[in-house]
């Protein structure tokens, strides 16, 4: 009696399929992964141009900063206005209140003070993303540069208005320790976040949950 040995036939069906999958995902990151076109001598001309021409703005800024002054004082005694009324004028580089019939507090702004101290970083900042980040397009350039500058405004002219009240209020003692202090770490918070929210905008980076929401 002769006794039959039957072997299973090899089946080929899943790794073929697994080399197409494998030849899929090869194409697939191979067309991901395409390089970008670099922008042409002309384009890279142009960006170097525009930060040139921040960098000599600001440098006419620092040589004009006197005018600049007058300019901040004017506009914080137009700010300050609604809260006191005709008790308060400007003079020059100074802001000046009217406490009582005869006195007067004067709030002069420094070089030390003006909005200048953030503005110029800001737009040397700037510079810099248009004149060697080719990934950086001028849309976004242009918001974020408008965005930052109008952040740095509002963070001086805050902090300014918070030394002017509480030198109203407190005396000698409220004006050191908003000038010295409390206004410093404010200037210091208000050019990091903004040069952060600048950079956010420019290079249009997203946080991580909205990669993982638009993934999903």
């Amino acid at each position: 009696m002769t006794t039959l040995t039957v072997r299973p036939t090899a089946t080929l069906d899943k790794p073929a399929s697994g080399r197409r999958a494998a030849s899929g995902r090869r194409a697939a990151s191979g067309r991901r992964a395409a390089p970008r076109r670099r922008p042409g001598k002309l384009a890279r001309a142009v960006r170097v141009l525009a930060a040139a021409a921040l960098v000599a703005l600001s440098a006419l800024l620092v040589l004009g900063q006197e005018a600049f002054r007058h300019f901040e004082a004017t506009v914080m005694t137009a700010l300050l206005k609604p809260f006191l009324g005709g008790d308060v004028f400007t003079f020059q580089d100074q802001f000046v209140i009217k406490t009582d019939p005869t006195h007067y507090l004067g709030l002069q702004i420094t070089v030390e003070c003006t909005t200048l101290v953030l503005l110029v970083p800001t737009l040397l900042f700037a510079a810099i993303m248009i004149g060697l980040l080719p990934r950086v397009t001028w849309g976004r350039w242009a918001v974020g540069l408008s965005v930052g500058l109008a952040l740095i405004a509002a963070v001086n002219l805050t902090r300014i208005a918070m030394i002017a009240f509480a030198a109203l209020i407190w005396g000698h003692d409220g004006y050191e320790w908003s000038h010295l202090v409390v206004g410093t770490v404010f200037a210091l918070i208000g050019i990091v976040a903004t040069l952060i929210v600048m950079l956010r905008i420019m290079t249009g980076r997203r946080t991580k949950k909205s990669v993982r929401r638009g993934s999903e």
